[in-house]
């Protein structure tokens, strides 16, 4: 059994259902599933079997006028939905991580293993070594972003992981080194605010003590609200002001020819946009 998620131009979702290359629209008629998470759900709150539900709904579904491999090979045709990932959540906030055993050093370990009766006294095969090159992937720190056991600044990851075993994950409270805070006396200042907020006057605890440099993680968080009209402000005074603010940053030029000045969240904003029309760029060892 083999459920797909689909996308139509307009906006329309269909689950599909395939057998061989044909797909059968779970979505049809009286089936309100416009989800794989919806249909599951479903199942479980009923107290059914997937897979006697799943049969049930397709008694009543639609065999679709493409087929899978049609949908795969799409070159921007209206007529045909787009693949979605399997399974999504319909808070936009939540994701959902899925992939092959590489994704897990467990999986990885096993693997290795299993093609090498003794992996100390022999190479490591092409699954171990593709997941050290995904670590090993991702850009360059900058030069002063680590500071060693000895109070060197350097931009090596290796003092804040220590040594990281075959099939083990980088975990940053194995190693001698910490991560600088950004800004230098004002970041510093800035994190030991957010020490004083976020973990002592919530509860959840500062990063560690003398007696307890290492804590258990707990992501303790303090929120402040303001009301605009409380500081006089009218319905759009405030966002008039902040508006005229963006404008008049952004008419800066730009230290880099060809560059823009951005505002906080608008790095991430353009990143979101390249990611979810592109995908995840992965390191070209990998």
């Amino acid at each position: 059994m083999k459920l797909i998620q689909l996308t139509e131009s307009n906006g329309k979702r269909i689950v599909g259902l395939l057998s061989g290359d044909k797909i059968f629209n779970l979505s049809y008629g009286e089936n309100q599933y416009n989800s794989t998470y919806e249909l599951i759900s479903a199942s479980l709150n009923n107290g059914n079997d997937l897979n006697t539900f799943i049969n049930n709904l397709s008694k009543k579904s639609k065999l679709l006028n493409f087929s899978y491999q049609d949908v795969l090979n799409d070159k921007d045709d209206k007529r045909i939905p787009r693949l979605l990932v399997p399974i999504d959540h319909p808070d936009p906030y939540r994701t959902f991580i899925s992939g092959t055993g590489l994704t897990h050093t467990g999986s990885v370990k096993s693997r290795d293993m299993m093609h090498n009766e003794d992996d100390k006294n022999k190479n490591q095969t092409d699954s171990a070594k593709m997941f050290q090159m995904g670590l090993k992937g991702g850009k360059p720190l900058p030069e002063d972003a680590i500071v060693t056991e000895d109070g060197k600044i350097t931009g090596d990851p290796n003092p804040l992981y220590g040594e990281t075993k075959q099939g083990m994950f980088p975990n940053p409270n194995e190693g001698p080194g910490a991560l600088r805070a950004f800004g230098n006396h004002k970041g510093s200042g800035l994190n030991f605010l957010m020490e004083m907020m976020a973990g002592a006057l919530t509860g959840s605890g500062c990063a560690g003590t003398i007696s307890e440099p290492k804590r258990r993680f707990c992501n303790g968080m303090f929120s402040i609200y303001l009301s605009p009209e409380a500081f006089g402000h009218s319905d759009d005074s405030f966002v008039s002001e902040v508006r005229s603010y963006v404008e008049f940053l952004k008419s800066s030029r730009p230290t880099e020819p060809g560059g823009e000045v951005l505002i906080p969240g608008e790095k991430e904003r353009q990143t979101m946009t390249k990611r979810l029309e592109n995908g995840l760029p992965l390191a070209q060892e990998a």
